[in-house]
């Protein structure tokens, strides 16, 4: 029997942001070629049964290191028809996979308006990702901590 699983998208919100100016005048003196890092997180509260994405997007300058993009994004959504805590699990990867790419393209528009009063504005954009490709990332992150562990 197929699972009714409802959800509804509540919120995104900034949960931390740094963002600094290379002293370049050239921006792209700074951040040409540079890859974006993306990192994401997954957190449940159990008694709302809200699931959280978090995506953290990061750009380094290539003539300093320095950080200078940083920002964490929360997705929140509200899930019925199974517990939050079993999203990720490989029976529902569909759902997880939807919950990332609504997540993923809430962020890509959230950080495009951030940028809009800074030179990155027309330079940096969160490439266009499938979301099984996030989850695998994820996924392969997990399994490397645990073999650290």
């Amino acid at each position: 029997m197929k699972k009714n699983i409802q959800y509804r998208y509540t919120n995104i919100f900034l949960v931390s942001s740094n963002i600094i100016e290379p002293r370049v005048s050239d921006i792209n003196e700074a951040i040409g070629g540079q890859p974006i890092k993306i990192q994401t997180e997954t957190s449940y509260d159990k008694d709302t049964n809200e699931c959280f994405l978090d995506i953290r997007v990061m750009l380094q300058s290539k003539l300093t290191n320095e950080e200078l993009i940083d920002v964490r994004l929360r997705s929140s959504f509200i899930i019925k028809g199974i517990e939050a805590e079993d999203i990720d699990k490989e029976e529902n990867i569909g759902i997880l996979e939807t919950l990332v790419s609504l997540s993923y393209s809430s962020t890509r528009g959230y950080l495009a308006s951030l940028l809009t009063n800074y030179r990155y504005k027309d330079k940096v954009f969160l490439p266009v990702v499938p979301p099984k490709k996030l989850i695998e990332k994820k996924a392969k992150e997990n399994k490397d901590v645990e073999k650290k562990s």
